[in-house]
């Protein structure tokens, strides 16, 4: 995995090698016509093609440093990822889920230590710790084409997500640990279920319903929108009546409001 804000260059080696290539080959067609002039004399010839091949170098040259041109601006213009995208373990954070659109997410998913399994639908860690998948609503698992058509979660109203997570001994600590440390923390409560908590992003409308449960040998944290839960995406997977807003549902789950600020 990279090392924390870093700049991550898209345009490696291998994608320079391709460029100068087709660059090359692109160079050289003008050159096979050039030799079809049988009617010229030798020296003529070898003229034409010392000038030819002087040319060439120049053409060349000129695509390597267009190329090189490129891969610096690509470089320039390299997403550099927040820290607080990750958990301390590395695992992907619920901010990440709040503030990136689904085509920012696969983009940083992809780039970090994340695959996606199109067998399992979802996103998993290399060294299987941790999972991602986005729900649908019908509860089926997204794939990725749709994942990457998702607005940012706090403004989501189709789907939810579901961060699974073998770094975190109970429910209260990978709630802390994703959300509750990262984010600002406005009301939580610990309960037979799990963690509850309601967490804001940077943006003062986006709040998230998260709920952290403990699955079998790992835990599960599920992240809620405004919209999704006005859809009624909680309250398909509970399978009960939740209310049709954060604060309904933190409610209808812990069984107090939320705390009003001071």
């Amino acid at each position: 995995m990279r090392a924390r804000g870093t700049k991550i260059a898209p345009f490696g080696p291998a994608g320079l090698q391709a460029v100068l290539l087709a660059l090359a080959l692109g160079v050289g067609l003008p050159l096979v016509s050039a030799c079809s002039a049988s009617s010229q004399t030798a020296g003529e010839q070898a003229g034409k093609a010392q000038e030819a091949e002087g040319q060439d170098a120049e053409q060349t040259t000129e695509a390597q440093d267009a190329a090189a041109d490129a891969e610096a601006q690509a470089e320039d213009e390299a997403v550099v990822w927040p820290d607080e995208y990750f958990d301390r373990r590395g695992d992907v954070s619920v901010l990440a889920l709040c503030e990136l659109s689904g085509k920012e997410l696969t983009q940083f998913l992809e780039e970090e230590d994340y695959v996606w399994s199109s067998r399992d639908q979802m996103w998993l860690k290399e060294d299987g710790s941790a999972a991602l998948v986005a729900c649908g609503p019908k509860g089926s698992y997204l794939d990725k084409e749709q994942i990457a058509e998702l607005d940012p979660a706090w403004q989501e109203a189709n789907a939810t997500y579901r961060l699974v997570t073998s770094g975190y001994r109970n429910p209260r600590k990978a709630f802390e640990g994703v959300a509750g440390k990262i984010m600002t923390s406005l009301d939580v409560e610990n309960t037979d279920l799990g963690t509850v908590g309601v967490v804001q992003g940077t943006e003062p409308d986006a709040r998230l319903l998260v709920v952290a449960t403990k699955g079998e040998g790992a835990m599960v944290v599920s992240v809620f929108g405004e919209q999704a839960i006005a859809e009624g995406r909680l309250e398909l997977l509970a399978d009960r009546e939740l209310g049709s807003t954060i604060d309904e549902a933190f409610e209808a789950l812990v069984g107090r409001p939320v705390k009003l600020e001071e």
